[in-house]
């Protein structure tokens, strides 16, 4: 049984997150690891090189909360949450437009 459903039968979240049996808790929290250490890897960076970094790393952040279905899933972030997440992304599209092509050079 989801964790909603859990919740619609007056499970609290954390009961309900823990009598959800499957792969998915872990694998969830394997996807945030590895998320997370990008990010890092990121922020290290980040003093070293332009401010261009520190877009992309903000774009990277919010496209992983946006394509992440466990946020809602859990509780975490709400419709509106999302919709104002994925705004956010596009503004930053627009911003790193200009700077597209030098991005894909300097991965060659």
């Amino acid at each position: 049984m989801e964790v909603s459903q859990q919740q619609k039968q007056g499970e609290s979240k954390e009961y309900s997150v823990l009598l959800f049996q499957s792969y998915q808790p872990a694998e969830d929290l394997g996807r945030a690891f590895s998320d997370r250490s990008i990010l890092q890897t990121f922020i290290d960076v980040e003093a070293t090189v332009p401010n261009v970094l520190a877009t992309l790393r903000t774009l990277y952040a919010l496209s992983c909360l946006e394509e992440v279905v466990a946020f809602l899933r859990y509780g975490y972030l709400s419709i509106d949450n999302v919709a104002a997440i994925r705004k956010e992304v596009s503004r930053l599209y627009r911003e790193l437009r200009p700077h597209a092509l030098a991005l894909i050079i300097s991965f060659k």
